[in-house]
């Protein structure tokens, strides 16, 4: 450029007017050329949209869902807290509870048509398909307290719900406990004898459990989460299989 420039300056009158007035259109040009292209300084300080990435996982506690108060239907006897760990060592915060299970909001009816009442997003398996009503067949047959409670996974025990009483892991296990007290199972009653005679294990009361009908003992989850995030971090270790009642520890 320095030595363009001292060309330009040793050239002849005429011959400067030519170039500066090709210069100034050059100009022209370029300005008007920017006004019609993003800046790519600006463009590349703009945030890049996880969704439109290969690498589109979502930190189970980035952009927490809003909390959603409980559902009046729901009325959990509530019990201690503790802390559960997802797959990936996120730690979250539950509290044992009891509820009736017909006041729970499970994905699926009990004849495997989806619920319209249930966000279909937090449901990340296929529960219409034979498998599963296999699956929900076994934990109706086996309703079990050990099976079914204590874990320090998510994926795994008792199911976890939101305040709203929407289950967010454990559908199928939720939908068996509702089958075994809907048909009448041996299970269930042994199921509730269980959970009242252990339940100051978990922070309850045996009388006010005894007070509900069909009673199951659910974990309700107190941290913030990215909801669809947290559902698929509580799947991810069984997603790819079909399950039965997972153990209470792995």
């Amino acid at each position: 450029v320095s030595n363009l420039r001292k060309l330009i300056d040793k050239a002849d009158t005429d011959t400067r007017v030519t170039i500066a007035e090709y210069e100034k259109r050059v100009t022209n040009e370029v300005n008007r050329l920017k006004k019609l292209l993003p800046d790519p300084l600006k463009a590349k300080e703009t945030p890049t949209n996880l969704a439109d990435t290969q690498d589109n996982r979502a930190s189970v506690s980035s952009s927490p869902s809003p909390q959603v108060s409980s559902s009046p239907s729901l009325a959990p006897i509530l019990g201690a807290t503790y802390t559960a760990y997802t797959d990936s060592n996120d730690a979250i915060e539950v509290q044992w509870a009891v509820v009736d299970v017909n006041s729970l909001v499970l994905s699926n009816e009990d004849d495997g048509r989806i619920n319209p009442a249930y966000p279909q997003e937090l449901q990340p398996r296929d529960r219409t398909s034979a498998g599963s009503e296999a699956q929900v067949a076994d934990i109706a047959k086996n309703f079990n307290l050990d099976r079914l409670s204590a874990s320090n996974g998510v994926g795994d025990g008792a199911p976890i719900i939101g305040p709203d009483g929407i289950v967010e892991s454990g559908n199928g296990r939720g939908m068996g406990a509702r089958r075994a007290y809907a048909t009448g199972k041996p299970s269930a009653a042994s199921y509730r004898d269980a959970l009242m005679r252990r339940a100051s294990e978990f922070g309850l009361n045996a009388e006010q459990v005894e007070a509900v009908q069909n009673p199951v003992l659910v974990r309700i989850r107190r941290t913030d989460v990215n909801r669809p995030a947290f559902v698929l971090a509580a799947n991810v270790s069984t997603i790819a299989k079909p399950e039965k009642m997972a153990p209470a520890t792995k």
